[in-house]
């Protein structure tokens, strides 16, 4: 959703180049217009430049007019991406990316300039296990789904832990932070058919069931 609570779905299938694409709509649902792009998980900054992972090797950067002015693939000293899937953008316009198969997360500048990462496999405080989902919330607390560990993880823009709430029976996949209303937001990746959502001031630690969709 960008500044003016315009709607962007993406479509996207790595072999079928020409089915690949942003589709705009208003608030409303009336559609507006639409690019090919290809755009796996997608965030705006506050100036309306529109992020989006793409074809699991990269972070494409595009204007208002949806023309591209930045792409990169490696995050630090030249390390290239394994897999990347989620994104978000704080406050500052910096971007954070997940690289679920080398299990961390990543934090850029709004021109791609590495600033930091954090994690590494296993099941332990700021550990991770198929990271997907990534969201800010108005503090700029970084929200992960720890997909495999079944858990949602807390951390700081600079990546030091917070909390966590475990959710057995569970492969959380996407989610977002409803700052109007205080919930996040989280979708299941297989299991459960659900949406669920948590109050994003409530205690987290040892959460079994939120509210379902």
């Amino acid at each position: 959703i960008d500044s003016g609570d315009n709607v962007y779905i993406s479509a996207m299938l790595r072999d079928r180049p020409g089915y690949n694409r942003v589709q705009k709509f208003d608030s409303h649902g009336n559609y507006l217009e639409e690019w090919t792009i290809m755009a796996n998980h997608m965030a705006f900054d506050s100036n309306d430049n529109l992020f989006a992972t793409s074809n699991y090797y990269y972070v494409h950067k595009y204007d208002q007019n949806m023309d591209l002015v930045g792409q990169w693939t490696e995050g630090d000293e030249g390390d290239p991406f394994v897999v990347t899937f989620g994104i978000a953008v704080d406050s500052e316009d910096n971007v954070y990316v997940s690289d679920y198969e080398a299990d961390k997360i990543l934090k850029f500048t709004n021109d791609g300039e590495f600033i930091t990462e954090w994690g590494s496999e296993g099941t332990g405080e700021g550990r991770f296990n198929y990271p997907l989902g990534v969201a800010i919330d108005k503090d700029d607390k970084v929200y992960i789904s720890d997909t495999y560990n079944n858990r949602l993880q807390v951390f700081s823009k600079d990546g030091e832990y917070i909390t966590s709430g475990l959710i057995p029976g569970t492969s959380l996949r996407g989610i977002e932070v409803d700052n109007s209303t205080g919930y996040v937001y989280v979708g299941e990746y297989y299991g459960s058919p659900y949406i669920m959502g948590w109050a994003i001031d409530a205690p987290l630690t040892g959460l079994t069931c939120g509210t379902t969709y």
